[in-house]
């Protein structure tokens, strides 16, 4: 009887769980992602109301772990992340939207 090849279940799909389960899956285990959500991303995401969009989530990522920075450039290579080279400007204190 062949031996099973290892497998991993990733509770959460945004970009930490993501993250992890492409490292994983890349070092040949099975990897099943699970999520309570309709859609990946976790707290990055979109929500729409209208016609207007509203980006949830960190404004920016700092990657300071080699595998985290190796995972970014190959989203970068893929178009699913892009170099933002805007600025940010936050709200007045106590405006809300």
């Amino acid at each position: 009887m062949a031996a099973e090849s290892p497998r991993l279940a990733v509770i959460g799909t945004g970009i930490a769980g993501l993250t992890a389960a492409r490292l994983w899956q890349d070092r040949g285990l099975s990897v099943r992602l699970f999520d309570k959500g309709r859609n990946i991303g976790g707290r990055c995401a979109t929500r729409r109301r209208d016609e207007l969009a509203f980006d949830h989530g960190v404004p920016a990522i700092a990657a300071t772990d080699s595998d985290f920075r190796w995972a970014m450039r190959r989203w970068m290579m893929g178009a699913a992340l892009q170099r933002w080279q805007g600025s940010m400007q936050g709200f007045p204190e106590g405006l809300r939207l």
